[in-house]
């Protein structure tokens, strides 16, 4: 499903979708890890927009237009769809053009790290053991590794690193709809705020005769309103367990029994936006239906808990804030009351138009009982 925006043309066509058998876009598949190197992305800095093979021709394509060599409004290369043009980025945002051109690389190398790399000596020696056979480990050479024997995730590299500012800007929202039939069913809502489109897709872990469904947002024009998606899944015995991925490390879980009165009687998320510059994450709740009903929201970085029941409720909504680390958030929601499966997790990070930190639950494991980042166990 995509958003209005987004034309899929006829297999065949000049522009064509030839990966598409389908009438919705299946994505862009497992991405891999591209290196952009100038003196404009020097740093070691890290940039999580989607891209693919036509974001190159688009970088063209905007310097032409930047050049005053193309108009604005007439795309150079007609052969790439509306949905990449959408989905895919121009590699822009990989680049920081506020640095001057002589700031490259050797500004950015400490004094003493830069005398090492270019020291006669240690030309020598590299090109001496480039000339010489390749080294080939030995068993030895395997033992001496100190996190040999320890699985391989403690062997995560935890260090931070400076990430670039994108334009993504999405929710998605659960709520209960109900079928022609009188039968409840699930409904998720997708809200592009951004200027960036984007791609996600969901995994209904609760049915095992579902494949998983793909939707494509645009990105928001100057001026204009969010664009929405929405969409339904029909839930057999009440029980639904549902995932949303998007792009920059986003996911939304909900989980739950639509046949449960007890919980069909707790308020749902209805807005989740940054507050204070990306410090703090806004999240507002639906009118409470009753008293005796109480949620229990966890912060997974810092491992705290607080209870939100009715009486924080105002004026038909409520609203709670917690702060983010460096604009990264993970977030579960569960019924404060029963032991039950229900569950609201939203774990992101918010944009404010800055560089940043990289997400710090790097090398930590996520426990799904405690809903907490904990340490890798050896």
């Amino acid at each position: 499903m995509t958003s209005p925006g987004i034309t899929l043309t006829p297999k065949g066509t000049v522009n064509s979708e030839t990966s598409i058998q389908r009438a919705d876009p299946i994505g862009m598949g497992s991405r891999v890890p591209m290196l952009v190197i100038s003196p404009w992305s020097a740093g070691g800095r890290v940039n999580s927009e989607t891209f693919d093979h036509t974001s190159v021709i688009r970088f063209l394509e905007k310097w032409l237009i930047a050049r005053g060599k193309q108009a604005a409004d007439t795309p150079v290369f007609a052969n790439i769809s509306s949905w990449r043009r959408a989905i895919a980025g121009d590699l822009t945002s990989t680049f920081d053009f506020s640095r001057t051109r002589t700031e490259g690389l050797d500004k950015l190398i400490a004094p003493g790290e830069k005398a090492t790399i270019l020291t006669d000596a240690n030309r020598t020696s590299a090109r001496a053991v480039a000339d010489s056979a390749y080294f080939i480990p030995g068993i030895a050479d395997v033992k001496a590794d100190a996190h040999a024997g320890k699985p391989i995730g403690t062997k995560q590299d935890r260090t931070r690193c400076e990430i670039l500012p994108i334009g993504y800007d999405f929710q998605v929202y659960f709520r209960f709809g109900t079928h022609s039939d009188g039968k409840k069913r699930v409904e998720w809502v997708i809200r592009n705020r951004g200027p960036l489109g984007a791609a996600f897709y969901v995994t209904p872990y609760s049915r095992t005769d579902a494949p998983s469904w793909y939707y494509s947002v645009e990105g928001l024009k100057p001026g204009g309103k969010p664009i929405e998606v929405t969409d339904y899944a029909q839930i057999a015995n009440g029980v639904y367990e549902h995932a949303i991925h998007g792009p920059n490390g986003y996911l939304f879980e909900f989980s739950g029994n639509s046949l449960d009165a007890q919980q069909t009687q707790l308020p749902n998320i209805i807005e989740m936006k940054s507050a204070d510059d990306g410090k703090k994450l806004q999240i507002v709740f639906e009118k409470w239906q009753t008293v005796s009903s109480k949620l229990k929201l966890i912060d997974a970085y810092s491992g705290t808990e607080q209870a939100i029941d009715k009486a924080k409720e105002v004026n038909g909504t409520t609203t709670v804030e917690i702060a983010t680390k460096d604009g990264w958030y993970d977030v579960a929601v569960v019924d404060g009351v029963n032991a039950n499966n229900f569950l609201r997790r939203y774990a992101g990070h918010l944009e404010n138009g800055k560089i940043g930190k990289s997400d710090p639950a790097i090398g930590l494991e996520y426990d799904a009982k405690r809903r907490a980042y904990i340490g890798m166990v050896a």
